[in-house]
């Protein structure tokens, strides 16, 4: 028996050390999906280890970011997703954008949701983020502008904003 469970302890061992970077990442994005953002930190976390390829390494940083930001860990997130080149994706700098709004980093985040809009300019929920975080600063025309904007485009949750604040 003893013979039986060091064996199985081995095998196990020499399974996950054997695994790619690839592998984690899938694994990490299996977990996202299914809601076990945990599990799915610990394997981007994981392919990290693995001295990935440049893509790799951003996708599980990208994985490993927005499933911190589904957990409310914003700092951390926001810390993961600085790692990433934010003047390709929107959605990087729309979620650094996010961290920032909930960091209390108000002007950053409109700094982040405005590289979004850069990249997007159909982007509607950047604009109805950005008019949030302009209203927090204090800058109520630019708030209703970003939110009118996010209407326009298709964002309809903004379309309360506009009702109640901007007229």
């Amino acid at each position: 028996m003893k013979n039986l469970l060091f064996t199985l302890a081995l095998l196990v061992s020499f399974v996950s050390f054997g695994q790619t970077a690839e592998e984690y990442i899938d694994m990490g994005r299996t977990a996202k999906e299914n809601g076990d953002y945990y599990v799915a930190i610990n394997n981007y976390t994981k392919a990290l280890q693995t001295k990935p390829s440049s893509s790799e390494y951003e996708m599980a940083i990208w994985g490993r970011g927005h499933s911190k930001v589904q957990l409310g860990d914003f700092s951390g997130a926001l810390k993961d997703l600085s790692e990433l080149p934010d003047d390709e994706w929107d959605w990087i700098c729309y979620y650094k954008g996010l961290c920032k709004f909930n960091l209390e980093d108000y002007y950053g985040a409109v700094g982040d949701y405005s590289n979004a809009i850069k990249l997007n300019s159909e982007f509607d929920i950047a604009f109805k983020s950005r008019g949030d975080s302009k209203e927090q600063i204090g800058d109520l025309v630019g708030a209703c502008n970003d939110w009118k904007k996010a209407v326009k485009l298709g964002y309809q949750d903004a379309s309360k904003l506009v009702t109640e604040k901007c007229n």
